[in-house]
């Protein structure tokens, strides 16, 4: 799993619409995949890994049920251990790509339903976020009261 910068800021509330949910963009990259693939197309960026993009999804979400459910706060009707991370979303969670050297990287964003806090996974630092964040690792996401 690749390093993040992990941002917990205040609601973010608009425009969420201009951006494509995970699973509209894991669609849209298999289908880009599998086109190039049976075409021959040698311009797909072959370095780009989907089973990474799944795996790097899926790890940031079991963190953030972990990290809710070593919390307890501020869902305590979760009654799980560690809660299904799908019923503390506002709405779907959403990828968005930021240009990166000779190629664009995503990065991920989630939206609670508890006071409109929003996490951002970045692949790279965000300092103009550095204001209104209240983490910047995971690990201080896990300390956060």
């Amino acid at each position: 799993m690749k390093k993040w910068f992990v941002y917990m800021i205040p609601p973010i509330d608009f425009n969420w619409n201009f951006l494509l949910t995970i699973e509209e963009t894991a669609s849209k990259i298999s289908q880009e995949y599998n086109n190039s693939f049976l075409n021959r197309n040698e311009m797909f960026d072959n370095t780009f890994d989907y089973a990474g993009f799944r795996d790097d999804f899926d790890q940031i979400e079991n963190d953030l049920a972990i990290v809710y459910g070593l919390r307890g706060l501020p869902f305590q009707h979760i009654d799980e251990e560690i809660p299904d991370i799908k019923k503390l979303y506002r709405h779907s969670p959403y990828v968005f790509w930021i240009p990166c050297d000779s190629e664009f990287e995503y990065g991920f964003v989630f939206k609670f339903d508890d006071s409109g806090t929003t996490i951002i996974y970045s692949p790279v630092e965000m300092n103009w976020l550095d204001d209104r964040a209240q983490t910047k690792t995971i690990s201080e996401l896990y300390k956060h009261p």
